[in-house]
């Protein structure tokens, strides 16, 4: 096919001719007369030439791949600091031989590695042996209570919810310090089974999000939930 018919065409359109060099990318190539002919060009209002233009485009190509390169470096860099955190707080939480130095350990770890406003730890139980901890508030509930029928579609091992979360939600949490949260992360604890519920509260609205990186709140609930399994009959 020749580019006659498109040129004796009455009917000669911009797109007709867009629509034949798309159907002959080697056209330019095999009429170099024409390519530079076209480099050369400049019209009397100023606009660019056939070349410059071709060059605008790669340089703006250039410019969307080093941002896209930095975005991917900077993805790097903070996966790369939050391995190290859970890092150190499954070195801490295998440290420690007590109860309470566990929970202290993991209140530490989430308050100033994490950078969470404050932690709160709900444990399903029937045993009445239950720990306190003067660091992590720590409530235990019955697994006859209703509430966990109320929340049972959340209450599911591998499932979380992260960012606003309802009312409700946040005060069974958070009990009296509701008020003071912004975004949430509500982390179901257990292997087998759901034996509790760890609640990650921040002041700051944009802290979480529903887009919070999945991989590392499982891996986290994964950590947690072995660990706690080490001291308490859940």
């Amino acid at each position: 096919m020749t580019i006659e018919p498109f040129l004796q065409s009455s009917t000669l359109t911009a797109q007709s001719v867009i629509d034949y060099l798309q159907a002959h990318p080697d056209f330019l190539v095999n009429h170099t007369d024409l390519f530079n002919q076209l480099s050369r060009s400049r019209h009397t209002n100023g606009t660019t030439s056939f070349s410059e233009h071709q060059a605008k485009v790669q340089q703006e190509t250039i410019k969307q791949l080093k941002q896209q390169m930095n975005e991917l470096v900077g993805i790097a860099h903070d996966n790369d600091k939050i391995n190290q955190r859970v890092r150190a707080l499954t070195l801490k939480l295998l440290d420690a031989k007590t109860p309470d130095k566990q929970l202290s350990a993991l209140h530490d770890c989430l308050t100033t590695d994490f950078n969470t406003d404050i932690v709160t730890l709900n444990l399903f139980s029937n045993s009445s042996q239950h720990t306190e901890n003067s660091i992590l508030e720590i409530k235990y509930i019955d697994r006859a209570d209703e509430s966990l029928t109320t929340f049972e579609e959340l209450l599911q091992v591998g499932k979380f919810s992260c960012g606003k979360l309802k009312p409700e939600i946040l005060k069974w949490l958070f009990g009296q310090q509701t008020e003071q949260i912004r975004s949430a992360v509500f982390l179901p604890l257990g292997t087998d089974h759901c034996f509790g519920v760890l609640g990650l509260g921040s002041f700051d609205e944009n802290r979480y999000h529903a887009t919070q990186g999945t991989l590392f709140l499982s891996f986290l609930s994964e950590i947690i939930s072995h660990s706690l399994q080490r001291h308490f009959k859940l």
